[in-house]
């Protein structure tokens, strides 16, 4: 991955406000919300952590911020079931960001955007917890109002922020601090967008499911009206070799009939024929008929 620089000491992030303040009352939740805004000209990726993890969830935790961009995130305190002494908080938060490639989206962060042994510029940004008492509501037998700071902690382990250049330059010997990952809350969105995708494709299932039997019965019918026109394919074809046959034998009757009235037209003509040739011809009946006269009249 391409590595880019900034000039040392630059800020990434504008963080407004520069703390989390909590509505707080007993069994109910508490939101805020930080807005972040990109001050560079480079894509700048984003990761938000708590040392109380169970007691806060943060939408989103990770993110990418285009260059000369903003971007909100919303922390949401779970309901409590007890009021801190004197409305005190310890828990605190801390903002790492450094700067990405152009195009990064929030599918490429991973662990290793945010380590410091690739000797990277990390900026890191505290921000501490106030509790704020509700608008005259009294907690503890005596109404409070306004913000209540919470108390330094000694031995807390955060970085102390430095405007020197030597304190930018992480080392090895340096230990980050100690800050839980909000990794439950991130388990707990992929869950949650993975039941959503679930119950998704659930509910097209059942949607395209009559569509699907419909198609099911079209093709069978198809295949039904395939299989009676290939069988009455059949029976023509066969229909047609019998009419073939017929009109050869109708052909052959025919030249047969034929056959049989040119012989009949010839036996008649020969039959004609041979009569006239065995009668007698008319001047030899006329001359035998004279001769028996004048045989006659010799004869008296």
């Amino acid at each position: 991955m391409r590595q880019w620089t900034v000039k040392m000491g630059a800020d990434l992030l504008a963080i407004r406000p520069r703390e989390l303040k909590f509505v707080f009352e007993l069994k109910k939740q508490s939101t805020c919300s930080i807005q972040l805004e990109n001050k560079t000209q480079h894509y700048v990726a984003f990761k938000v952590k708590t040392t109380a993890p169970k007691k806060y969830s943060v939408r989103p935790n990770v993110g990418v911020i285009m260059p000369k961009s903003t971007s909100v995130f919303f922390v949401t305190m779970q309901a409590q079931l007890s009021v801190p002494p004197d409305m005190s908080c310890k828990d605190k938060f801390l903002i790492q960001s450094t700067v990405v490639p152009a195009g990064t989206v929030y599918e490429d962060i991973t662990r290793d955007v945010f380590s410091k042994e690739e000797c990277k510029y990390i900026e890191e940004n505290k921000l501490r917890v106030f509790l704020v008492s509700p608008p005259e509501s009294p907690i503890n037998g005596a109404p409070k109002q306004g913000i209540i700071e919470a108390p330094n902690v000694n031995g807390a382990n955060f970085i102390k922020p430095e405007s020197t250049a030597s304190a930018l330059k992480v080392t090895k010997a340096i230990e980050p601090p100690k800050v839980v990952n909000d990794e439950e809350s991130h388990k707990k969105d992929v869950n949650l967008k993975w039941d959503k995708e679930k119950g998704s494709v659930m509910k097209a299932a059942k949607v395209v499911q009559p569509y699907t039997n419909l198609c099911v019965k079209v093709d069978e019918e198809r295949v039904r009206l395939l299989k009676d026109i290939e069988e009455i394919r059949a029976k023509l074809s066969e229909l047609e070799s019998k009419l073939g046959s017929v009109q050869v034998t109708i052909s052959k009757l025919q030249e047969e009939e034929k056959s049989r009235t040119d012989l009949q037209g010839m036996l008649r003509m020969k039959g004609g024929t041979k009569t006239v040739y065995n009668g007698f011809p008319l001047l030899f009946v006329v001359m035998v008929a004279l001769l028996s006269l004048a045989f006659g009249k010799v004869s008296r």
